[in-house]
């Protein structure tokens, strides 16, 4: 899984900020982080999500590198992007319009830097979920439907309408207690917004400060009466 190249770019402020993580073969795999090391961690993340999703569907996964037309667009065509064609050799590929000034230098070896630790961070995705698990940043079923004064019915009812999500850690569903700090109303708004994302990556969402959020967490956001900054938001970083 390593061998998969992925490409990473700077997000405006109107994004959110941070770091664009996605990867050529897979259509739909992207994630983002505050810093280009937090994107490599959450890609793999998301990265893992999406082949174990193909396997449960008994789709097809891609081979490493199939998509060549869209890893030489990339290679040659985005600005200011870092793309690395073997993550285990961390090879990487500057767009040839990248000019050489201080700033801009300063900004590739950010990158690179970073990439160096991307053999640590493919062991890390697993390890992360399961601390989640044992840190209260997820809870089981009956956790969270017990905080929140509803049935395992209603439960069910709210995730099948989109209004709630879970993670599979394990073989078994857990639920963010981070959609505990919102109301119901407000948590089945958010959830239908984020539904295009992956779970793990709805949930890094959720836990991450944001810069356009003036470096407040979402539900923080929310709570200060942002909810439609927040929408505002999550469409930006799914166009």
């Amino acid at each position: 899984m390593s061998n998969y190249p992925f490409e990473i770019r700077p997000l405006t402020v109107e994004e959110g900020g941070g770091f664009l993580i996605s990867y050529p073969d897979f259509s739909d795999c992207i994630s983002d982080g505050e810093t280009v090391e937090e994107a490599l961690k959450n890609g793999q993340d998301e990265l893992t999500a999406t082949i174990a999703a193909l396997k449960a569907k008994t789709l097809p996964v891609p081979a490493a590198n199939a998509n060549q037309a869209r890893i030489r667009d990339l290679s040659k065509d985005t600005p200011l992007t870092v793309f690395i064609a073997n993550p285990t050799t961390s090879r990487v590929i500057t767009n040839p319009r990248f000019d050489d000034t201080h700033e801009e230098l300063a900004s590739r070896q950010e990158y690179i830097d970073a990439i160096s630790g991307f053999a640590g961070a493919l062991a890390r995705g697993h390890a992360a979920r399961q601390a989640w698990t044992q840190d209260g940043t997820v809870l089981t079923a009956a956790e969270f439907s017990a905080k929140r004064g509803i049935t395992a019915a209603d439960l069910a009812t709210l995730e099948h309408r989109g209004e709630l999500f879970s993670l599979t850690i394990d073989d078994a569903r857990w639920y963010p207690t981070e959609l505990l700090k919102l109301s119901p109303d407000e948590s089945a708004v958010l959830c239908r917004a984020l539904a295009g994302d992956d779970p793990a990556t709805q949930l890094i969402f959720l836990m991450r400060e944001h810069g356009a959020l003036g470096g407040q967490t979402v539900t923080a956001a929310i709570g200060t009466g942002q909810l439609a900054r927040v929408l505002q938001l999550v469409h930006a970083r799914q166009r």
